[in-house]
């Protein structure tokens, strides 16, 4: 879990060196998202999920960084969304919690809102009304921070500023 982390961190703060850093810290990443990967033979259920969601929250991490998004592949989003169908509820929650979070950055792509717009299908009523009530406070969030540019560039063009 810590290797993962320092990993993404790494290539976060290297940026323009970090081509074959990238390469294995995205491939680890990938893995520790995968279902029922015991990397050492010996880890409990618990342990495995929260891997899981450690790997999901640094993949998330390079998504809303411009300089990697643009490495990410499809298989990625589907990769969020099996975590999203996944058979624990406590997984599910957790993944939709952590798109959320990331979604009320400015700078985190849109696209993520359609995975959280899947996760919508959940099964647990008390889910699904939670997940639309976090769609409607981004939606509204973003709207706002659209508005704020919006003005700062208005007020910067008519203040003689380019």
């Amino acid at each position: 879990r810590e290797l993962i982390k320092a990993l993404t961190r790494a290539v976060l703060g290297l940026r323009e060196n970090s081509g074959g850093l990238f390469t294995i810290t995205y491939k680890l990443i990938r893995r520790s998202i995968e279902k029922d990967q015991d990397f050492t033979g010996e880890m409990s259920e618990t342990e495995i999920i929260y891997i899981r969601l450690c790997g999901l929250t640094c993949l998330l991490k390079l998504i809303c960084d411009s300089y990697f998004y643009t490495r990410i592949k499809p298989d990625d989003f589907l990769m969020i969304m099996t975590l999203l169908r996944d058979p624990s509820s406590s997984i599910r929650q957790r993944t939709y919690r952590k798109l959320a979070e990331h979604l009320r950055d400015p700078v985190c792509p849109i696209e993520l809102l359609a995975l959280l717009a899947f996760a919508a299908k959940e099964p647990e009523r008390e889910n699904r009304e939670q997940i639309h009530r976090l769609m409607l406070q981004i939606i509204d969030t973003r709207r706002e921070n659209i508005k704020l540019q919006l003005s700062y560039k208005t007020t910067s063009t008519s203040n003689g500023h380019p």
